[in-house]
C-alpha cells in the first residue's frame, strides 16, 4: 500500500494551474502517478464517484472503487496500459441509476482517468436494441419483399421470409449475396440508379425506381424497388422494399402496343378520309363549275327553241321542252346546293354576337317579295341574340324558313314562328322553326338532315334535299345539335341548339 498523502496535496500552490486546469474540463477527471495515486481530482469527478475530497486524496484509485470493480478490472486494466496506453470499463451504479464510464489513458509520466455520466446515452443504445428487438419479427413476417444491403460493401445484411420465397434464395444464400448479384444485369450502376440514396448517404426519404431482378432460377422479373436508409445493428444501410410488377409491366407493354396499333391505323383513316376529302372537294368543285357551261348551253338552246319553234311544236313536243326546262332548273338548284355544301365545309369559322331576329326578318322579306302570291303569317321573336358566323348563321336559318315556306304552300292560312325554345341543356341556347305545314312522320325523324333524304316526292315539294343536311353541317361547325318534332295533327319545328359565348371563346 502506498503511503496516503495529505488532502491539502491536491492543492498546493504549485499545483493551482493543473487544478485551474481540470476545473474548467466538461468531465470529471483525475490524475494519478504511475503508481496509481491520485494526485489531483476536479469536483465533477468528486460528485460522480461520490467521495469527499479529502477521501481522494492520496488514495490508491482502486481501492477508491467498489470491491467488486476493483477485481473485475485492475488486472485486466494493468495489461492493457502497458501494451496499448489506454484501458477503458463501465460501472452500473444501481442505487443513483447510473452508468458511469472510466477512461484510462498513460500521458507522460502521469496517468489520466476521465469519469463520465453516460447513462443517456446507455439508455438510447438499450431503447434502440429493444426497438431492433420488437422490428425483427415484424420484418421477418412482413408479407411484402424486403431485404437489407450495407451501405459501403453491398453485401445483403438479411432478407425476410417473403423474400427467400421470392427471389429463391434460403436465408444463410442471401447472406453471401451482394446487391448487385440480385439485378438482371449484375451492373453496380443498376443498383445506384434504382436506389438513389447511395449517392446523397446523408438522406432518409423514400425513393421508388422501376427496374429488373433476377431470381435464382435466371428468370427475370420487372419490379418497383422503394429504398431508405436506415441503421441496421450499428450498420448504415438501405432497406429495400420491392414490389412484383412484371405482369402490369406487361399489360402496360400490350397496352403501348395496342396504342401503337391504333395510333398508326388513326394516322391512316386520317390520311385515307383527307383524301377521300380531296376527292370529294375535286367532285364537288366539277359538279359545281364544270358542269355549269354545258348546263347554261342547254338552258340556252331550249329557250331558244322555245322561243322560235314553240308554236310550231305539237302537245307532246312542248311537253318535252318543258321537261328539258324544268330538268336544267332542278339541276343548276342541285350545282348551288353542291356549291353552298362545299363552301360551308371549307369556310372559316368566325364567331362574333348574331342579331337573329333582323336576319330572319330580312330572309322572310326576301322570300315574301320571291312568291308574292303567298300569304304567309311570320312571327320573328324581337331580340334574338346569338354567338355564331354572321355569315353561316343566314344560310343555315335561309335553309330552314325556305323549307317552312315550301311545306306550308298548300295551306290557306299559313303560318311560320321564329322563337328561343325553352328546351336547352346547360351552356346552349336553342333556336326554333316552326311551322303549320305538311309535317313528316316521326319514325323518319333521324333521316331529315341526312344528304338527299327526301320525306316527300319532289313533284309535290320540289327541292335538292341538300338543305336539311346543310343545315345540320353548319350547326355541327358551331359546335351545337339540331332535331325536329312533329305531330299528328300536322306541322313541324325544328331546332337549332348552339353553344354559348362562353363555350366558344
Amino acid at each position: 500500500m502506498v503511503e496516503r498523502q495529505p488532502a491539502s496535496s491536491l492543492h498546493a500552490s504549485d499545483d493551482m494551474p493543473v487544478a485551474q486546469a481540470l476545473a474548467l474540463c466538461s468531465d470529471g477527471m483525475l490524475l494519478l502517478d504511475r503508481h496509481n495515486v491520485i494526485t489531483h481530482a476536479n469536483g465533477l469527478a468528486v460528485e460522480l464517484l461520490r467521495c469527499a475530497l479529502p477521501a481522494l486524496a492520496g488514495a490508491d484509485f482502486w481501492e477508491v472503487l467498489s470491491r467488486q470493480l476493483a477485481e473485475q478490472h485492475e488486472a485486466e486494466a494493468t495489461r492493457q496500459l502497458a501494451a496499448t496506453g489506454a484501458y477503458s470499463f463501465l460501472d452500473a451504479d444501481v442505487f443513483g441509476g447510473r452508468w458511469i464510464e472510466y477512461k484510462l489513458r498513460d500521458h507522460l509520466s502521469a496517468r489520466v482517468v476521465t469519469v463520465r455520466n453516460v447513462s443517456d446515452r446507455y439508455h438510447l443504445a438499450r431503447l434502440l436494441r429493444d426497438a431492433e428487438q420488437r422490428n425483427q419479427p415484424l420484418f421477418v413476417s412482413n408479407p411484402n419483399v424486403m431485404w437489407l444491403f450495407d451501405v459501403l460493401t453491398q453485401q445483403v445484411l438479411a432478407a425476410n421470409d417473403a423474400a427467400q420465397d421470392f427471389y429463391q434464395y434460403s436465408a444463410d444464400e442471401f447472406l453471401s449475396l451482394t446487391a448487385r448479384r440480385l439485378y438482371a444485369s449484375e451492373l453496380a450502376s443498376d443498383v445506384r440508379g434504382s436506389v438513389p440514396v447511395l449517392d446523397h448517404a446523408t438522406s432518409s426519404s423514400d425513393t421508388t425506381r422501376v427496374c429488373k431482378h433476377r431470381r435464382k432460377d435466371g428468370q427475370v422479373l420487372v419490379v418497383e424497388v422503394a429504398s431508405r436508409l436506415m441503421e441496421w445493428h450499428g450498420q448504415q444501410a438501405i432497406l429495400m422494399a420491392v414490389t412484383d410488377i412484371t405482369s402490369r409491366y406487361a399489360a402496360s407493354a400490350r397496352l403501348r402496343q395496342a396504342n401503337a396499333e391504333l395510333e398508326a391505323q388513326l394516322k391512316a383513316n386520317r390520311f385515307e378520309l383527307e383524301s377521300a376529302r380531296q376527292d370529294m372537294s375535286a367532285l364537288t368543285y366539277a359538279l359545281s363549275h364544270d358542269l355549269q357551261a354545258p348546263l347554261h348551253t342547254i338552258d340556252g338552246f331550249a329557250r331558244t327553241l322555245a322561243g322560235h319553234a314553240g308554236v310550231t311544236l305539237d302537245e307532246p313536243g312542248r311537253h318535252y321542252l318543258e321537261r328539258i326546262q324544268a330538268s336544267v332548273l332542278r339541276l343548276s338548284r342541285l350545282l348551288e346546293s353542291l356549291k353552298l355544301m362545299s363552301r360551308v365545309s371549307r369556310s372559316g369559322l368566325n364567331a362574333v354576337e348574331v342579331d337573329l331576329s333582323g336576319v330572319c326578318q330580312a330572309i322572310g322579306a326576301q322570300l315574301a317579295d320571291k312568291y308574292p302570291d303567298r300569304q304567309v303569317a311570320l312571327e320573328i321573336a324581337p331580340g334574338m341574340v346569338c354567338v355564331g358566323d354572321p355569315q353561316l348563321l343566314t344560310v343555315a336559318m335561309a335553309a330552314l324558313l325556305d323549307n317552312a315556306w315550301k311545306f306550308t304552300a298548300r295551306k290557306p292560312q299559313a303560318w311560320i314562328s321564329v322563337s328561343l325554345s325553352h328546351v336547352t341543356q346547360p351552356g346552349e341556347q336553342v333556336v326554333c322553326v316552326a311551322d303549320n305545314g305538311t309535317g313528316f312522320d316521326e319514325a323518319y325523324a333521324h333521316k331529315l338532315f341526312g344528304n338527299f333524304q327526301r320525306l316527300h316526292s319532289s313533284a309535290d315539294f320540289p327541292g335538292t334535299g341538300l338543305g336539311l343536311a346543310i343545315v345540320r353541317r353548319i350547326v355541327t361547325r358551331h359546335g351545337g345539335r339540331v332535331w325536329a318534332e312533329s305531330t299528328a295533327a300536322g306541322g313541324a319545328s325544328f331546332y337549332i341548339a348552339l353553344p354559348t359565348a362562353t363555350l366558344l371563346g
